[in-house]
């Protein structure tokens, strides 16, 4: 772990880009699990070894059993040599949802274009903007708004 003036950094190798078309697929599985339209297994059962800290489980919420979702699709997935794979993922998973919530909070209104919302909740989510969260470079404090923005323009005019 690395630390700057600014918090922690994340290690070169949680910030590489990832497939798209998985990106997209995992978006989609955590958004069944977290919705509850898929079952899963509560995460309470479910054990995961954190280094210098031991076993531990989590709260069975909504975000934990979508993360889990995607561990485990990784898990069935990959070879052991390969279950690496899973961290940058699960970060730009975490990226993408930080971005989402900040342009909300922040009411930019760049991303009405991109989402439907219903009751105040994002209900569908353009495919280039997730396609464009795969790739886009992950800077200290996430995704540049900008050019998440221009590189799913982008993607949208091909």
């Amino acid at each position: 772990m690395r630390k700057s003036p600014k918090g922690w950094i994340p290690p070169p190798s949680m910030t590489v880009p990832v497939d798209p078309e998985e990106f997209k697929f995992c978006c989609a599985l955590m958004s069944a699990a977290y919705s509850g339209q898929m079952p899963t297994e509560p995460p309470t059962k479910q054990v995961v070894n954190i280094e210098d800290l031991g076993e531990v489980s989590f709260a069975d919420v909504p975000i934990n059993r979508a993360m889990l979702a995607v561990r485990d699709h990784f898990r069935q997935t990959r070879t052991e040599e390969h279950q690496d794979e899973f961290m940058p993922m699960a970060f730009r998973i975490e990226c993408f949802g930080d971005f989402l919530r900040l342009c909300m909070k922040n009411k930019d209104l760049r991303i009405e274009k991109f989402v439907e919302m219903q009751d105040g909740d994002v209900t569908s989510i353009n495919e280039e903007l997730v396609e464009a969260a795969a790739t886009v470079k992950i800077g200290n404090c996430g995704f540049s708004r900008d050019e998440l923005f221009d590189k799913a323009i982008q993607l949208m005019q091909r």
